[in-house]
């Protein structure tokens, strides 16, 4: 029997709620006016009451723990007011009722400071025998929470307005060195508006508001004293909190502005969602929403950094980053980008070690923690967890046990729907990035925890013990401190054993996190690592540890080896088909998939859809990838590995929205990890949010400042963004980190120059370009030259040299990719043959995406050959196949072909709006954006059919991207025509 696990837990902590802790601004008046009888018996006011001589009582608005609030007639004034008063039975308590008084009058004081049309004056103070009041005007309208409640969530539009009027508001008061500490929906009141327009907001309850002037930057820290549900993270744990706390209060209620309050009613009270956020940021809005605009997502984000330093670094930031919002939330073409400040790496959710740090003192609208009262346990729901598992030390002195726990731990802790363990690949390469030639040691993993954000770390030994052996696994905090959260232990008596062993121990681990499905006994044999032998095992793990080191050839060999072993070892095949897959040895990789496909039951729930998901994807069949990938993360929502691939599913189907949306979600559980956020990068591109691109690649540069593709991304989305020599000067910056590197870059920086038509400098650029790649024996990179160099040529109307480029091209790389540029060159060049019999040898592929491309080169022969209705129906076929950017651009030119005006402008719309897939048309990341300009110019010959006015814009606007370039003829020439130029 294993032994018992040493569990080195912390202290928890009892949260007890404040009695009555409604708010007690002012509420909703849309009712016609009438009285409402206070409780009789309390001293308060009923309907006719005198206040002083100045006011009479019209009727009660509401009520809280500590005070009411009363709509009263102004008779100095002649107007309605609100009085806000400190209730009898709420002074009973003589130091309660002073430091009610003192609340009081600093709400007066500070609230007197800031004069703004978005926050709500206080007239004066006053005593009526001996009961405290404040006056302020009457707002007819409803708080914001009303609004909430009544609403759910509000219009984007409606969003934006609010916000901005509330941010103005709140600079206000931060300029006079206010800090409201208690900014939420119930405080803010919406002015009653027309029915298209809706009333302004107005901030209004400054009573726990702190002065940070006279030489005080911050509040003391200490205290706390605000509404769970709003509180900054440094505010909740008792920290000194400046304007950046109210900040953090605004992104979450523009949180729920956008989502509804959905992040309140997904959880078991105010507490466990505020533990929640402590140290990670709440999903952001558009992993919920995908219809909320980047630009608006990036400022809630911003917002909502759990370390202030990542947050607006002052409100006047903020304000400005919202003024450069159109009015439905997207970024204006002028403004600024408003990056996301990078998370620090964020801690595991330890809640019940959060929680005893935690110190909230009573307030109104707030909750109570006592040192005093009785220790209890607090149900947490459960939150995703990264886990890595470092290296285990092997002291046995068998080398049969390297690795082999570390491999089974990992898929045996998966076993919990809630905790994800970070690739053991991807954390061996930032370890090489880290230093290189570094193991996953427990200082390495240490760093790389960090580096890439995972909350835990498993680390141990095995060793030798009574015959048998004793597994140690150490769990530490990811976080800077490393701590150490408990130890956990467990005897194999012998090798036999040890793979079920440590299927117990991962057993343990999932329990210690919170994992209740799983049985004392250990995960149920399903849920573990099962191999015939420890020695089938060993030859496993030496196979997935020299994929990881990029020895494709040995992994091969290890693979066999452990199929030899276990010939029912299903992980073994699906790993083998994996590499074969790769290395382009397709017939093979069929073989092992299949083999892995019969051998499903060998295999734990993640790993069987895992299996049939990179199945689906090798067979290019994205349908069936997505529904297996979906079915993941239903299952296991922190499956990162899962949301990247059915993003990828999704990229197949050039669903971009959809794949970028999951790319989010991925990259929102390992946020520091630089290929995701690269890919999120790069689908942001193709999907035309340019913005997302641009900041994402600045994530990824912080990280690693020489990634490459990265460049890449931000490079294409600057010149899609109409910011050509912006993109110039990231390729520059690209050209000088690599061989490899160089080579994108001048592929880049003559796709620009093809875009604005200096067909001479493009010539000599990939002239330099090919000699580069060809002494680096880069063959990709060569034949995409020659193919930019074939459109160059036909540019200046150079038909045999632009022919000749695409042969040359198809010699260097046979790629589909590579053979549809060159199919197209050499349609467009006359040479039918040769296109015809390249489109042959695409049709015969498998997958759809090279059977569509087959048709787009029969349909651009047709084309060349003035054969307009068959070009229509080739194209027409080939967007059944695969729905591409190019199909979109070549179908409208046959439709022009013959007249068919309507259609063709229906489908360049199209392509305009999918401008983010022409920055690379073949979607392998090589520039193409100077295929671009030509739908502009055929959007005008289809205006022009049309008897459209604005025809001649579209010519103008084309000629105007190669005003500086050297084209002569072609459309250039065409496009001058049109408009009367020579």
């Amino acid at each position: 029997m294993p032994a018992a696990a040493t569990f080195l837990g912390t202290e928890a902590a009892t949260f007890i709620p404040a009695a009555n802790a409604a708010t007690i601004g002012p509420t909703g008046v849309v009712t016609a006016l009438g009285s409402m009888p206070a409780r009789a018996g309390d001293g308060s006011f009923s309907a006719g009451d005198q206040v002083g001589p100045r006011y009479t009582i019209i009727r009660l608005l509401g009520t809280g723990g500590m005070g009411a609030v009363y709509q009263a007639f102004d008779h100095e004034l002649g107007v309605a007011v609100a009085i806000k008063v400190i209730r009898p039975a709420a002074q009973s308590d003589a130091t309660a009722a002073r430091d009610l008084e003192l609340r009081f009058k600093r709400e007066l004081v500070l609230a007197r400071q800031i004069t703004h049309k978005y926050v709500v004056r206080i007239h004066d103070i006053g005593d009526v025998d001996g009961m405290k009041y404040l006056t302020m005007p009457f707002i007819d309208g409803e708080t914001l929470a009303d609004l909430l409640r009544r609403e759910g969530k509000l219009p984007v539009s409606r969003v934006v307005a609010l916000a901005r009027q509330v941010a103005l508001g709140l600079n206000a008061a931060h300029d006079k060195g206010v800090v409201h500490r208690d900014l939420k929906p119930e405080n803010i009141m919406i002015e009653k508006g027309d029915a298209t327009d809706g009333g302004d907001a107005l901030i209004m309850d400054f009573g726990i508001a702190r002065s940070v002037e006279h030489g005080s930057t911050q509040t003391a820290a200490g205290s706390v004293i605000g509404t769970l549900e709003y509180m900054a993270p440094e505010q909740a744990q008792g920290k000194q909190v400046d304007q950046r706390a109210d900040l953090y209060a605004f992104g979450l209620i523009l949180y729920d502005l956008l989502l509804g309050r959905q992040r309140l009613a997904n959880r078991d009270n105010p507490m466990s969602e505020l533990l929640g956020r402590l140290n990670q940021a709440p999903a952001a809005p558009r992993v919920v929403d995908t219809t909320i605009p980047d630009a608006l997502d990036r400022i809630v984000q911003r917002c909502l950094q759990p370390d202030p330093a990542g947050r607006f670094a002052t409100t006047a930031e903020m304000v400005a980053a919202l003024e450069a919002l159109t009015a439905d939330g997207h970024a204006r073409r002028d403004s600024t980008i408003i990056a996301v400040a990078a998370t620090p790496a964020a801690r595991p959710k330890w809640y019940f070690a959060v929680a005893a740090a935690i110190v909230i003192i009573a307030a109104v609208g707030g909750w109570l923690l006592s040192k005093q009262q009785a220790v209890l346990p607090v149900d947490v729901p459960r939150e995703p967890i990264s886990v890595l598992v470092a290296d285990f030390e092997n002291k046995t002195g068998d080398a049969v046990f390297d690795g082999v726990v570390e491999q089974a731990l990992g898929l045996g802790i998966e076993g919990a729907s809630f905790i994800t363990a970070y690739s053991r690949r991807d954390a061996l390469r930032a370890a090489t990035v880290i230093k290189p030639g570094a193991r996953l040691d427990e200082a390495t993993a240490r760093l790389v925890a960090r580096r890439e954000g995972v909350g835990l770390i498993l680390t141990g030994d095995i060793q030798p013990n009574r015959g048998g052996y004793l597994i140690t696994a150490r769990a530490l905090s990811g976080a800077s401190d490393g701590a150490t959260l408990y130890t956990l232990e467990a005897n194999a008596e012998g090798k036999a054993s040890l793979l079920e062993t440590v299927g117990t121990l991962a057993g343990k681990v999932r329990i210690a996190l919170g994992d209740t499905a799983v049985s004392s006994k250990g995960p149920a044999a399903s849920e573990t690592f099962t191999a015939a032998s420890l020695e089938a095992a060993k030859a496993y793990t030496e196979a997935q540890e020299l994929v990881w080191a990029g020895k494709l050839d040995l992994a091969i060999a290890k693979y066999q080896e452990a199929q030899t072993l276990d010939p029912n070892m299903g992980r073994a095949y699906s790993g083998l088909a994996a590499v074969y897959s790769a290395t382009g040895r397709v017939p093979e990789a069929q073989q092992n998939f299949e083999q892995a496909l019969a051998r499903l039951d060998r295999m734990t729930a993640r790993e069987k859809y895992r299996t049939r998901g990179s199945y689906y994807l090798f067979s290019r069949k994205p349908v069936d990838a997505i529904k297996e990938y979906t079915a993941l993360v239903a299952a296991f929502p922190a499956d990162s590995t899962g949301l990247a691939n059915l993003a990828l599913a999704h990229f197949y189907q050039r669903n971009m929205t959809e794949a970028l949306a999951q790319l989010r979600k991925a990259v929102a559980i390992f946020p520091m990890n630089v290929q995701r956020r690269t890919n999120l990068s790069l689908v942001a591109m193709y999907a035309g949010e340019f913005d997302t691109a641009i900041s994402e690649s600045e994530a990824v540069l912080k990280l690693n400042p020489s990634f490459a593709k990265a460049f890449v991304a931000r490079g294409l989305s600057e010149v899609a963004s109409g910011r050509p020599a912006d993109g110039v000067k990231t390729y520059e910056k690209l050209r000088g980190l690599s061989p490899t590197a160089a080579s994108l870059a001048v592929s880049g920086l003559a796709d620009i120059a093809l875009y604005q038509g200096r067909t001479a400098d493009a010539l000599t650029l990939l002239d330099q370009g090919i000699a580069a790649d060809t002494a680096a024996k880069n063959t990709t990179g060569v034949a995409v030259k020659r193919v930019a160099r074939g459109d160059a040529l036909l540019a200046r109307g150079d038909v045999a040299g632009a022919a000749r480029e695409a042969e040359q091209a198809l010699v260097s790389s046979a790629s589909t990719e590579v053979s549809l540029k060159a199919g197209l060159v050499l349609a467009r060049a006359g040479r039918a043959a040769a296109a015809l019999k390249l489109a042959d040898g695409l049709a015969n592929k498998l997958e759809a995406d090279p059977q569509a491309y087959a048709r787009l080169i029969r349909a651009e022969v047709n084309l060349a050959q003035g054969q307009g209705r068959a070009a229509a129906e080739h194209a027409r076929e080939a967007q059944k196949l695969a729905d591409s950017w190019p199909g979109r651009v070549i179908l409208a030119r046959a439709y022009l072909a013959i007249d068919a005006f309507a259609e063709a402008s229906s489908e360049l719309d199209a392509a305009e709006r999918r401008m983010g897939e022409a920055t690379a048309v073949a979607l392998d990341d090589w520039p193409t954006f100077s295929y671009y300009p030509q739908v502009i110019y055929y959007k005008g010959v289809a205006q022009a059919g049309l008897k459209s006015p604005v025809a001649k814009d579209s010519f103008a606007a084309f000629l105007a991207i190669k005003a500086n370039g050297d084209e002569t003829g072609g459309l250039v020439a065409a496009a001058k025509k049109q408009l009367g130029q020579k």
